[in-house]
C-alpha cells in the first residue's frame, strides 16, 4: 500500500491528476489484504462534503476519490484524528512550498501527496 500512495503522489505531482484505476487498485488492495474495517457509515458525511468541496473549493474530482478511499477502506476509524491533523498539516506544508517555489494559491496544487502523506504518518508514527 506504502509504494502505491507514494507512486500516486508522485504522479500527481507531476502530471496533477490521479487515474480512476489508481484509486481503484487502493481499495481492491486493502480488500485482498483485510488491513482494515470498512467505514461505511462515513459515507453519509463524505458525498455531501465531497460535492461541496468540488463545486466550491475547487478541489480535483481524483482528490476526492483518492481522500474518500482512504477514509472508508484503507484508515483504521481510530486513526481518524491522527489521519486529519497529519493531513492538515502535509497540506499546508505543500501550500507553503508552492508558495516558496514562487505560485500563487490560485494555482492547483496536487492533493494527492498531502492525503497520501497524512496516511503514512498516521500509520508510521
Amino acid at each position: 500500500m506504502v509504494g502505491l500512495l507514494i507512486a500516486i503522489a508522485i504522479f500527481d505531482l507531476k502530471f496533477h491528476r490521479i487515474p480512476n484505476i489508481a484509486v481503484a487498485l487502493v481499495v481492491v488492495l486493502d480488500l485482498v489484504l483485510g488491513a482494515a474495517p470498512n467505514n461505511f457509515s462515513i459515507l453519509l458525511f463524505l458525498i455531501p462534503a465531497s460535492g461541496l468541496a468540488w463545486r466550491y473549493l475547487r478541489i480535483g474530482g481524483g482528490d476526492i476519490k483518492l481522500f474518500c478511499a482512504i477514509l472508508v477502506f484503507v484508515l483504521p476509524r481510530d486513526l481518524f484524528s491522527d489521519y486529519a491533523f497529519n493531513f492538515l498539516l502535509c497540506a499546508i506544508a505543500l501550500m507553503l512550498i508552492y508558495i516558496v517555489r514562487g505560485a500563487t494559491l490560485k494555482i492547483a496544487i496536487p492533493l494527492a501527496p498531502a492525503i497520501s502523506g497524512g496516511y503514512l504518518l498516521s500509520i508510521f508514527t
